[in-house]
């Protein structure tokens, strides 16, 4: 099991982080936003210049106490599923100010960029079906589902190993 290196929130005001750990982390390049974050390029200099990804969580978000509380509770969860198909988060981080999802960066890319390259062969698409069940499988032998499952979450490395972004559903 990998520790968790998650911040602690308790009772505090709106917008209000508990003993707040910042990371300096070096913004490199958005790799692309959605409704909750701007998910950025950054290295960890505090970490010998180690390649992460930081979705930064929008400033104008409601209920950003709730979402935080939420993230926490699935960034810890997350730390306990060890499986090659999931990616590793170093946790929740004040990162530019703004709180932070810390995780690892798949280089890769996702199945909207790889069918924009062209024609799927049909044993690599298998092979990737294939692994992405096998997450998904080992997921729901921890009690878990994916929740949000989509082209643009499922990651294939430039090694071939599939993994699945955006984890966190608990399966009922």
């Amino acid at each position: 099991m990998r520790s968790a290196r998650v911040l602690l929130l308790s009772s505090r005001g709106p917008g209000d982080l508990v003993n707040p750990t910042a990371r300096p982390l070096q913004l490199i390049d958005p790799l692309g936003t959605g409704d909750l974050a701007t998910v950025y390029r950054a290295t960890d200099p505090e970490d010998g210049d180690r390649p992460v990804a930081a979705a930064i969580l929008h400033a104008d978000l409601e209920d950003l106490d709730g979402v935080i509380d939420a993230l926490s509770e699935r960034v810890a969860a997350v730390h306990a599923l060890v499986h090659p198909g999931v990616i590793i988060q170093d946790g929740l981080f004040l990162v530019s100010d703004r709180p932070a999802l810390v995780q690892e960066i798949v280089p890769g890319v996702d199945l909207i960029r790889l069918a924009k390259v062209g024609q799927t062969p049909l044993d690599i698409a298998a092979a990737i079906i294939r692994d992405a069940a096998g997450v998904l499988h080992a997921l729901a032998e921890d009690g878990w589902a994916h929740g949000l499952l989509s082209p643009r979450r499922t990651l294939v490395t430039f090694a071939g190993r599939v993994k699945l972004a955006g984890l966190g559903a608990q399966a009922g």
